[in-house]
């Protein structure tokens, strides 16, 4: 899929990607309207391979269940953004195995669900950058079966619009997935990100773009049906990308994906 571009950890600026890649979402982004608000500051370890993987998403998915929004609850969520943001090929499946063992995508969701995203700015898009960063590295399924991608379909048309970055780029990145397709091209998810592509944030606008490629290639008849919903001709140049993209894969030549980074 095309990629998102990255959001900045606050204080920091963000990188500007070419749309070739998958996509990796900025850790602990910090929205437009709460740049440069300070965060809790992390009291987990961060030294590499202390505490483990394990014990981290274990400790983290444990704090969530707690219900309780609080700087420790921040802090160990931000120590999972990092490692989804930061994993390499050969972590990637012990990170999974982690994951998927704690269940900890569906406590992060229920959080996310039940989250005043408006009062809670800055855990909000830690979370959601998890979930991007988690359908980039293989954690689709998971992600699905945790409920997230109808959480991110809803979030597209949220009053937020500092939400729709994390929705539109999380939702890209699922539409690998053939039933999440199916799903998009069966509600309103569809006009929802054909919306977006007329947003006043040209990152959101190439991301909803992107996403709505994904539809467009996942097969001649998913094509078909998105062109009978919307229009799709300032789709084209886009497609034509994702297609040279599928065509340096085949080949070997892509490179690494782009992520949300620290």
């Amino acid at each position: 899929p095309l990629p998102p571009a990255t959001r900045p950890f606050p204080g920091k600026t963000p990188s500007r990607a070419p749309p070739v890649t998958p996509a990796r979402a900025p850790v602990a982004m910090a929205s437009p309207s709460a740049a440069g608000a300070g965060g809790a500051a992390s009291s987990v370890d961060e030294t590499p391979r202390a505490p483990t993987v394990d014990r981290r998403i274990a400790e983290a998915a444990r704090q969530l269940r707690t219900g309780e929004l609080s700087a420790e609850t921040e802090a160990y969520v931000e120590s999972v953004a990092r490692l989804t943001a930061s994993a390499v090929d050969d972590q990637i499946p012990e990170l999974l195995a982690a994951v998927s063992a704690h269940d900890f995508l569906t406590a992060l969701v229920e959080m996310l669900r039940d989250l005043e995203h408006d009062q809670h700015p800055r855990i909000a898009y830690i979370g959601l950058s998890i979930i991007v960063n988690m359908a980039d590295i293989g954690g689709q399924e998971m992600a699905k079966r945790a409920g997230a991608f109808d959480m991110l379909v809803s979030m597209l048309d949220s009053a937020n619009a500092s939400l729709h970055f994390y929705a539109a780029a999380g939702v890209q990145n699922m539409l690998g997935d053939v039933e999440c397709v199916e799903t998009i091209l069966s509600g309103p998810g569809v006009h929802a990100l054909a919306r977006l592509m007329q947003s006043s944030d040209p990152e959101v606008r190439r991301i909803a773009t992107g996403a709505l490629v994904n539809v467009q290639a996942a097969s001649e008849d998913h094509a078909a049906r998105l062109r009978a919903l919307i229009d799709t001709t300032n789709l084209e140049e886009a497609f034509a990308r994702r297609l040279e993209y599928d065509a340096a894969k085949a080949k070997g030549e892509q490179g690494a994906a782009v992520r949300i980074q620290a």
